[in-house]
């Protein structure tokens, strides 16, 4: 490598090393956490205690055992 160019070069690397350090010097540090707590309506009642049984999406057995659930095998095509 010519002389001229490694001392262009290491002149541009310390250029942007420089400016780096003054750049992140520059920046201001925020808080790690920022607490919101939301605004409450007034009168809004929240419930504590819920009531109710589960919503469940399949029929009642009554007093049945379930059926097994079938299991299906797939098998990916076989490339010759």
């Amino acid at each position: 490598m010519r002389k001229d160019t490694l001392v262009g070069s290491l002149a541009v690397l310390l250029l942007l090393l420089l400016l780096g350090t003054v750049a992140h010097q520059s920046i201001s540090r925020r808080p790690a956490v920022i607490l919101f707590e939301p605004p409450r309506l007034p009168g809004a009642h929240i419930e504590t205690e819920v009531e109710g049984g589960q919503n469940s999406p399949l029929p009642a057995p009554r007093g049945r055992a379930t059926k097994p659930v079938k299991r299906r095998l797939s098998l990916p095509p076989m490339v010759a």
